[in-house]
């Protein structure tokens, strides 16, 4: 499957984050899926509090995901969930297995990923997904969203999972009303070194052949998690 072959293509993002919509416009136009009826902007959700996540960012990512899942799930189809961070490698206009859940840009650590920027869900993932991530609303301390795929996927043993490598995406470096402050150390006028150097590390990031630590490695940290 190409990414133009999801029902539908979802970028979540803020509503006052102009920058990072034109920037995902100009990432979409690169790879050819911009233009396309199936492509759309969904509005990221801004929480007034963080609890019960970590962050208020991380308490929204989850909503956001959720909210994409579930209209995808009520109408049967698959979706390819993008977050307006997403960077295209040049493995991303090539084949890909066809299967319940596509993850195109990650970082396995022992015991979790991290990144949920890039991923992809076939109509029956989304349709199991949407009540799992449901149920871990009321939790004391529910995981952030992309460790909720990880444990979904060990729930699920019978869906399909491909991580690819080379990665179709990673991460791009920008501002945030937060990070900006703080690389900054509170000082404006570093802040366009700042974007200057962010910009060098993307221009090397979008030409390397990323490679991610692959299936093997994937499946064995779900395997893992099963019999923990």
């Amino acid at each position: 499957m190409l990414l133009s072959g999801y029902d539908r293509v979802r970028i979540i993002n803020l509503a006052d984050r102009s920058d990072r919509r034109n920037e995902m416009i100009g990432e979409l136009s690169r790879i050819g899926l911009w233009g396309r009826p199936n492509v759309s902007f969904s509005d990221a959700t801004r929480t007034a509090g963080a609890a019960p996540w970590r962050s208020i960012g991380e308490h929204g990512c989850y909503l956001s995901h959720l909210r994409v899942l579930s209209e995808a799930a009520e109408a049967e189809e698959s979706v390819l969930l993008l977050e307006d961070d997403c960077d295209f490698t040049r493995a991303a206009t090539s084949q890909q297995p066809d299967v319940d859940v596509l993850w195109g840009g990650y970082t396995l650590r022992e015991k979790h990923i991290e990144g949920a920027h890039c991923v992809g869900f076939s109509a029956r993932a989304a349709q199991r997904l949407v009540p799992y991530l449901t149920d871990w609303l009321d939790h004391p301390s529910p995981p952030p969203v992309d460790g909720a795929y990880i444990l979904f996927l060990r729930d699920n043993p019978d869906l399909s999972v491909h991580a690819c490598s080379p990665m179709l995406a990673v991460q791009r470096p920008s501002d945030s009303d937060i990070a900006g402050a703080f690389a900054s150390g509170g000082n404006p006028a570093l802040l366009p070194a700042i974007r200057v150097a962010r910009a060098g590390k993307r221009f090397l990031k979008r030409r390397l052949n990323i490679q991610g630590q692959g299936q093997a490695a994937f499946e064995a940290l779900v395997e893992r998690l099963r019999d923990a």
